[in-house]
């Protein structure tokens, strides 16, 4: 690809590195910001977002319509408060950043280090 379209080929692949790896990064860093409980909704609700997204680039993609994909983008941030606020009004008197790990056990402990081997 890079003798029929030059040597910015090979440059363009710095930035989708960093963009794809920060993502990678944050995407394993997420239960510090969202804790268990609300993982599975959260997860729910930006798929939906990010679906929503991909059909109206398709729409676009199509000729169809004209949507502005670019303007829905601060719709991600949009789950992560309605997951959070739906689990206020759930949980009032649960603290939202307290994480309950279980303790580890011996048992635990050998079954992850079995695993791991």
């Amino acid at each position: 690809m890079t003798t029929t379209l030059g040597i910015g080929v090979l440059f363009s692949a710095i930035p989708v590195i960093l963009y794809e790896g920060l993502i990678t990064i944050f995407a394993t860093q997420i239960e510090r910001v969202i804790p268990r409980a609300l993982i599975k909704h959260f997860i729910i609700e930006m798929t939906a977002t990010g679906g929503i997204m991909i059909i109206a680039i398709g729409l676009n993609l199509t000729g169809i319509t004209k949507f502005k994909v670019a303007n829905l983008l601060p719709g991600i941030v949009v789950p992560l408060l309605i997951v959070s606020i739906m689990y206020r009004l759930n949980h009032p008197f649960e603290s939202l950043y307290i994480m309950h790990r279980p303790q580890q056990t011996k048992s635990n402990f050998c079954l992850s280090f079995i695993s791991i081997s």
